[in-house]
């Protein structure tokens, strides 16, 4: 809706729609916890998705508002530029990070609890939360493109090379 509202404007606009984000991983009480307990529990099921680094999207933007020109009206989907799912970047960690990390995957009710009862996260972003949770199994993230690369002229950060940039959040 907001895109259809800047579109009737008739200013000169550009729309760039992250999909789903590496940063995840890295969140103040994500990165340690995963550390902690050698674990990434999502309700994720086994669906895919190319992360993207908010590092990749503030170049794209940084780049789109020094050179505008034919960039208007047009809109982007921003991907990572490799599609997995959670048990292949567990393995990826592993790796980079060296120890094991696991997929262990949770039900969306289980998320749900977790979010209300022990990070105590108010209810809008609960239930944003709970519906990313079923849009990522219903396959709304999936897929990967080189948009970073084409409009920034360098390629987007893959996982190892997130997880090598963030590695102080985990250890």
């Amino acid at each position: 809706m907001a895109e259809r509202i800047f579109d009737w404007s008739g200013v000169a606009t550009t729309h760039l729609r992250p999909t789903f984000f590496a940063d995840w991983l890295v969140y103040p009480h994500l990165g340690k916890d995963i550390w902690a307990r050698k674990k990434i529990e999502f309700p994720f099921g086994n669906g895919r998705h190319a992360p993207i680094a908010s590092d990749d999207q503030g170049r794209v933007i940084a780049h789109i508002l020094a050179n505008p020109k034919g960039h208007e009206g047009k809109t982007y989907t921003l991907h990572g530029p490799v599609e997995m799912n959670h048990a292949e970047i567990a393995a990826a960690m592993s790796k980079v990070l060296g120890a094991n990390i696991e997929y262990a995957p949770t039900s969306i009710e289980e998320f749900k609890q977790n979010m209300e009862q022990v990070l105590k996260f108010p209810p809008f972003l609960v239930q944003h939360l709970v519906e990313v949770a079923q849009n990522y199994r219903d396959g709304i993230f999936a897929g990967t493109n080189d948009n970073v690369e084409k409009i920034t002229g360098t390629p987007a950060l893959s996982v190892p090379a997130f997880i090598e940039k963030y590695r102080h959040v985990f250890v």
